[in-house]
């Protein structure tokens, strides 16, 4: 079930799973040729993996496979020790002039969305809310002691979201990373539409599938190492040992 309106003449549609905010912007424009980019963004452990999962299911490439799915070239040229953003302006252009529909996931675009956003020409947002406890408690579990400053990071990196989505003209989806998990059909036909992709309830059940095999890649830790078996003495030496034990003890 969805509900539309609008808003400061912003349309808005509210689903089960999420939002979406000026549906078909991406297909106007200027630019006809330029393939447009699904941009999916959020908090540094905040869900963005589990959108990309669903995306490079639907077919969407993303220029890196599971189980993160995160372009090391263009998160190098944006955010990297020695970041290059003409050549990552180069290197958009070259994906938009070669895909119909390409995709991106990084959760440093929060930090940069203006800058993203000059260099795209028809992207799509792909914005994921968390709980940002939630976001704060899997990093501590992971080995980040400074639980407080992880909350402090999580509503941060909101509060920019919510800024740029404030401001923008741009088309949004905004995902509530709970609703989409345990709604995952919903937010999977939601993407496809927004995305022009045709998915069908056996597609949607397939999807669900190969997602949850990659959310079991993404989360699985390496099995301990297993303790070193003691070397196994041979049986004729064991016993010739004993026998020189027992020589040595009687002529003792």
């Amino acid at each position: 079930m969805w509900s539309v309106g609008r808003r400061s003449g912003v349309l808005i549609e509210a689903g089960e799973s999420c939002v979406v905010l000026n549906r078909g912007a991406s297909l106007r424009g200027d630019a006809p040729a330029a393939g447009r980019a699904v941009l999916l963004t959020g908090n540094p452990r905040g869900g963005t993996t589990f959108v990309a999962s669903v995306a490079h299911h639907l077919g969407i490439p993303l220029g890196k496979s599971q189980p993160r799915y995160e372009d090391r070239k263009l998160r190098q040229l944006l955010i990297g020790d020695e970041p290059n953003h003409a050549r990552l302006a180069e290197t958009i252009r070259d994906r938009e002039a070669s895909n119909a529909l390409w995709g991106w996931k990084l959760p440093g675009i929060v930090q940069h969305f203006d800058l993203v956003d000059s260099m795209v020409q028809r992207p799509i947002y792909v914005i994921v809310f968390k709980d940002p406890l939630s976001i704060a408690m899997r990093k501590f579990n992971r080995g980040d002691q400074r639980l407080v400053g992880g909350l402090q990071s999580a509503l941060l990196y909101a509060q920019r979201m919510v800024n740029f989505i404030a401001t923008t003209e741009r088309e949004c989806v905004l995902v509530s990373f709970e609703k989409a998990v345990r709604k995952q059909g919903d937010f999977i036909r939601t993407l496809a539409s927004v995305t022009g992709i045709e998915v069908d309830d056996a597609r949607v059940a397939a999807i669900e599938a190969a997602v949850r095999h990659d959310s079991f890649l993404y989360d699985r830790k390496p099995a301990p190492a297993a303790p070193e078996a003691p070397p196994i003495e041979d049986d004729a030496k064991a016993r010739r040992k004993r026998r020189k034990e027992q020589a040595e003890k009687a002529a003792a």
